[in-house]
């Protein structure tokens, strides 16, 4: 038999439902990078920087799609709009790279992670 906790922030006003315990699979971990000023960058920078390219290269899409696993043609972006999200981005994050890093980018949180290691 499971343990069951009282916690008052889940249940619905006059009704009484345990809460059970459940192991921790995964903590999401926000690694602090640091930026050209050697000021702390959070991993949602980076992805802010990609929303707002992809914006404004496909102005017509909703940000709230670019997430992290969809890739950029998902989103209706043909090959120049994909190296103007990328180059945009890149310019906005201070940071320049060769086109032969990018050959393992296959969606939006793949290109986070690599823009993330290049971030100073």
């Amino acid at each position: 038999m499971s343990a069951a906790v009282h916690a008052p922030g889940y249940r619905v006003r006059g009704h009484r439902a345990p809460v059970h315990r459940a192991p921790v699979h995964r903590i999401p971990v926000h690694r602090a990078t640091h930026d050209q000023n050697g000021d702390t960058m959070t991993d949602d920078r980076v992805l802010t920087a990609i929303r707002r390219s992809v914006t404004e290269v496909l102005p017509e899409l909703d940000p709230r799609l670019v997430t992290e696993d969809v890739s950029l043609t998902d989103l209706g972006a043909n090959s120049i709009d994909r190296i103007d999200v990328v180059t945009m981005t890149m310019d906005e994050l201070g940071i320049s790279l060769s086109v032969i890093e990018f050959q393992d980018v296959h969606d939006i949180g793949s290109l986070a992670r690599l823009l993330r290691e290049h971030v100073r």
